[in-house]
Parts: structure tokens; C-alpha cells; sequence
């Protein structure tokens, strides 16, 4: 909300230039772990589940 200046930032400055858009997103899971959600029923292609773990941050 604040890089949108709908609330003051608690320290510091945000800059940005240009337009910035938000849209907003119910988050939700499938029941199951973490890869059946990743795969999304597809077949299991190790290094396309590792490069999708990895750009998503799921790494340990």
C-alpha cells in the first residue's frame, strides 16, 4: 500500500518512476504438497520443478 501512496512509509523513502497498477488476488493452494501444486497434475520433469522452485524461492 505504500509503493501505491495509500500509506506513509514508517522510515525512509520509496522512489519509483513511471505508473505503477495493482491488482488484487484471492491466494489459494490445492490440497496436497507442495509439488502436486507446482505440477498441477502434469508429469514430474525434474530440472522444470527445480527451475520453478528455484524462481519462486522455495528453496531451503
Amino acid at each position: 500500500m505504500t509503493i501505491l501512496g495509500e500509506l506513509v512509509p514508517s522510515s525512509g523513502k520509496i522512489r519509483h518512476s513511471g505508473r505503477i497498477s495493482y491488482s488484487s488476488q484471492t491466494a489459494w493452494i490445492m490440497p496436497g504438497t507442495i509439488r502436486d501444486n507446482i505440477l498441477f497434475g502434469l508429469t514430474y520433469d525434474e530440472y522444470r520443478y527445480k527451475s520453478v522452485v528455484k524462481a519462486c524461492q522455495l528453496e531451503e
